[in-house]
């Protein structure tokens, strides 16, 4: 009978130390995110005469769950995410404030579809239905069955991703995979597919208005952060329209923005500064100095103690001119993140 036991016992440590693990590296092999390094989403049934005077609206909203009660584990705090009904109420805020903008064309980051992260809510449907008007187009850029960290309480499975809504519907939607860093095995099932999202409109005089959304690494080197931008860039002028915007969450300070000591010895998130070589003569950057755009999640938010920092804001060719752009503060309410609104003009 001792004998047997002890079978039972090594069998079930044999189970547990190998069987176990071989089955969930299996498990998420096949189930892993491959996206390709191009994909159409829509072509061929946009509009035509987008204005020649836009107003555009970024914000990263922090899959409604990184409101100003929030810190974050993976930033120095110990939460994993916030409470259902806070979650809800984020959401809503975030939704009435989006429906009042008035924006011409909206781009959001972090929209979850189906993550335990916020309780399995779609937010891009719900979104959907509230904002009538537009048009929305959706790429997935997070799209994991199960991350297992923090282990007193994983984060679960995660799908989520980039939108863009627009009021007029574009001639074509497409994805583009962004340089991936050289994640080792088994890190590379666990981490972001980073992404672009394009939508490229008509104008009224016929020529063709590209607007990228996009939200870059965070947490690697700034090196991965230099090589996407370059990408971008390169693939804009290779394959793109002479006529864009890029808008988003860069994960990067603008140049000749000044880095608080706090942001600068931050030990989990260092945005570092987009270089200069980006700035030409036909390429501008646009963004409110004003406000913060984004605030470090190693506390809940304290106007008096977190530390703040701008990485949102827009990229646009010379062939337009600024009128306004603006960060509305909001005080990191109900995201991690504030919206950022420009309005843009043809030149003629």
């Amino acid at each position: 009978m001792l004998l047997r036991n002890k079978i039972k016992l090594g069998l079930y440590i044999f189970i547990m130390l190998i069987i176990l693990p071989v089955l969930a590296v299996i498990f998420i092999s096949i189930n892993q995110y491959q996206p390709q390094r191009h994909e159409i989403i829509q072509i061929g049934q946009g509009a035509e005469g987008l204005s020649d005077t836009l107003r555009i609206l970024t914000w990263n909203i922090g899959y409604a769950g990184l409101g100003a009660d929030m810190d974050f584990f993976y930033e120095g705090g110990r939460d994993v995410r916030s409470s259902y009904k806070r979650s809800v109420e984020n959401l809503s805020e975030i939704t009435a404030l989006l429906k009042n903008s008035d924006a011409d064309i909206i781009l959001l980051q972090e929209v979850d579809i189906h993550s335990k992260r916020s309780y399995y809510i779609n937010q891009f449907d719900i979104i959907s239905d509230i904002m009538t008007d537009y048009n929305l187009y959706f790429a997935f850029n997070f799209r994991v069955p199960f991350i297992p960290i923090p282990l007193r309480n994983p984060i679960g499975r995660v799908e989520s991703g980039i939108a863009v809504l627009s009021k007029l519907a574009p001639e074509l939607v497409m994805r583009h995979s962004l340089p991936q860093p050289d994640f080792k095995f088994p890190e590379s099932y666990f981490e972001l597919k980073r992404c672009v999202l394009s939508c490229t409109y008509k104008l009224k005089d016929g020529e063709f208005f590209t607007v990228y959304n996009i939200h870059n690494s965070a947490f690697e080197d700034d090196s991965q952060r230099m090589r996407e931008v370059r990408y971008i860039i390169d693939s804009i002028a290779l394959y793109g329209t002479p006529l864009f915007l890029i808008g988003g969450d860069w994960n990067q300070n603008p140049p000749g923005y000044v880095q608080s000591d706090e942001e600068k010895n931050n030990k989990y998130f260092r945005p570092g500064l987009l270089s200069p070589e980006f700035i030409t003569q036909n390429i501008n950057l646009y963004y409110d100095s004003g406000a913060p755009t984004a605030r470090y999640l190693y506390e809940p938010y304290s106007v008096a103690s977190t530390a703040v920092t701008l990485i949102d804001f827009f990229m646009v060719s010379g062939h337009f001119e600024c009128l306004d752009v603006r960060t509305m503060d909001l005080g990191f309410e109900n995201s991690d993140h504030n919206p950022v609104v420009i309005t843009v003009a043809r030149k003629k």
